[in-house]
């Protein structure tokens, strides 16, 4: 069974390899692998159904022959020992590479040409068919062969052409001469005639009847005794050229018979020496062709066998490639359906990721928007507080002169040391301490200014937030306790220590419990401290704090009053120190 095979697709899988480097191919190996012994390409897979792989050769054995042309030329003419229908042929140029241009290629007996449209120098790498170089001796005997016989009928051939040539040139001459002559005797016998009838002309003229030689003379001698000697010398004279002519024409046609016999004996000796030479080449002919015609005859009995078994090698090789092809079909087909499953779950990704990145988007809006409303009412807080501030910094006393701008009590100034006794009630409502001065009018303290109970404050981000200030002029020292949480769990609690000294702020942090949401600092700006909170987390921070502090004067009823010592309020026998 023969036929042909077709595989328009190979997946390797890398497993394509270099020349193996032993002569034999591994026993064990990967379907589909392929390597290069011998010159001959081999691929490993199944091709029955003992379970095993074995090795098949996909190609013929290989030789290369190198052709190196130093001299750049349009034509390169390659000498060859070998005969081949089969022939593959690689250029390269000067630097190695392959030439990439067009050329042609024409395979002779014992020679290839190769033909380019520019001038190129190089190397031509020609590869064969190994079987073709193990027959190529046989074959080369017949090309040589048919070639030395062409070569004899060609020379013998020009040689019958030479002579014909020759035989012809022979005649032509002859026949040049015989017009010659031929012409010549016309002329003499155009001149004989016309002194005939000079003669005639002369013997017409006269009378008498002269019939001889004799008569004739005395017939002139009497008719012109003037010129009778002119006469006489000119019968004479043309009697000698007569007789010349006659003599030439006689001599010509001796030598051209005496020439034509010899070309004759010659035509006649090289026709039998070429019909000799014709039938020993004729008989050398028929035996070659009797031989090749024997040789060929075997030839064809091994070709017929050489088919037969490559018949038999192509169907097993094609039934073995049929087994190969499928194998390779039904390995795309796996790869084929995991790739399927594979860009559906890419697919899938691919919808998540970007249904992510529109709620991160939105979540980003959103927190944006959010950012931005924040900013704008911390804005318009720092506004007010910047305001407010500067409002009471303006209402602020820098001297203080007693009796002056310092109020009194009942008249009795309350700077200095000592105590002012207030006969009153006192009682704590929230953050205010209410009493009824001695004249009767009820007053309220916001004891805020001295410990702030409680406060909440949220970071939205990690931007830095004012949590509290404080006038260096009022306070000398505080302490807070902070309690921040972020995202709902992570909680820190922890104590601030603060003092200044009158241009800068000193702080100690201590007392740390929980997870860190981020830290406490401190500025001073035109006598103003503020308390800094900086959140590390992003998810927002609510930040609760209490505060006390050590104020530079006592206030009482809302003003302001400098100095040092304490005011004893009795409160039903109560001491309460505003110091604290």
């Amino acid at each position: 069974m023969a036929g042909n095979l077709m595989i328009q697709s190979i997946d390797t899988d890398n497993r394509i390899f270099a020349k193996f480097s032993d002569k034999y191919l591994p026993r064990h190996a990967r379907h589909g692998e392929l390597y290069v012994v011998g010159g001959i390409l081999y691929i490993f897979d199944e091709f029955d159904t003992s379970g095993s792989g074995k090795w098949l050769p996909l190609t013929a054995e290989k030789e290369v022959f190198t052709y190196e042309v130093v001299a750049a030329s349009v034509e390169w003419n390659i000498p060859v020992e070998f005969t081949t229908t089969n022939l593959q042929i690689v250029v390269y140029d000067v630097n190695d590479k392959v030439y990439p241009h067009p050329y042609t290629y024409d395979v002779q007996y014992g020679n290839v040409k190769i033909s380019f449209e520019n001038p190129v120098a190089g190397k031509a790498y020609l590869v064969i068919d190994k079987a073709d170089t193990d027959t190529s001796a046989f074959g080369v005997a017949i090309a040589k062969l048919t070639s030395d016989l062409s070569s004899e009928i060609t020379r013998a051939t020009d040689t019958e052409t030479t002579i014909q040539n020759d035989v012809s040139a022979l005649s032509a001459a002859l026949d040049t001469e015989v017009s010659r002559a031929l012409t010549v005797e016309g002329t003499l016998q155009t001149n004989i005639n016309v002194e005939k009838l000079r003669i005639d002309a002369i013997l017409d003229a006269s009378s008498a009847d002269a019939d001889t030689f004799k008569e004739i003379v005395d017939l002139v001698n009497s008719v012109d005794t003037t010129n009778d000697n002119t006469f006489a010398g000119y019968v004479l004279s043309n009697n000698d050229r007569s007789t010349a002519i006659e003599l030439s024409v006689s001599n010509e046609i001796s030598r051209a018979t005496t020439a034509e016999g010899i070309l004759q004996t010659n035509i006649n000796l090289e026709g039998t020496t070429r019909s000799s030479e014709i039938s020993n080449v004729t008989s050398l002919l028929t035996a070659e062709i009797v031989r090749a015609t024997e040789v060929e005859a075997d030839i064809q009995t091994s070709i017929l066998n050489t088919q037969t078994s490559i018949t038999n090698e192509t169907s097993a090789r094609i039934e073995a490639v049929n087994a190969i092809q499928q194998n390779v079909i039904n390995e795309a087909s796996t790869r084929l359906s995991v790739d399927e499953a594979i860009q559906s779950s890419l697919e899938t990704e691919t919808n998540r990721a970007i249904a992510a990145e529109e709620n991160i988007t939105t979540l980003v809006n959103n927190e944006t928007t959010r950012a931005t409303t924040v900013e704008n009412i911390l804005g318009e807080r720092l506004t007010t507080e910047i305001s407010d501030r500067e409002q009471a910094i303006s209402t602020k006393q820098d001297v203080l002169v007693s009796g002056m701008n310092i109020k009194t009590v009942n008249g009795q100034i309350i700077v200095g040391s000592g105590d002012v006794d207030l006969n009153t009630d006192l009682v704590l409502n929230g953050k205010h301490l209410e009493y009824t001065n001695i004249d009767g009018v009820k007053q309220s303290i916001n004891l805020s200014n001295y410990c702030l109970f409680e406060d909440t404050i949220e970071a939205v981000d990690a931007t830095p937030v004012v949590v509290d200030t404080l006038t260096m002029a009022s306070i000398r020292s505080a302490e807070y306790t902070f309690t921040c949480s972020a995202g709902g769990y992570k909680y820190h609690c922890f104590k601030v220590s603060l003092i200044h000294n009158d241009s800068d702020a000193f702080i100690t942090v201590y007392g740390e419990v929980g997870i860190s949401n981020g830290t406490i600092s401190t500025t001073t700006s035109d006598g103003v401290i503020s308390v800094i909170f900086t959140p590390s987390v992003m998810d927002g921070v609510e930040i609760k704090f209490n505060k006390h502090v050590m104020s530079n004067s006592k206030v009482l009823s809302g003003d302001l009053n400098l100095g040092s010592g304490t005011i004893d309020i009795n409160a039903g026998g109560t001491n309460i120190d505003l110091n604290k």
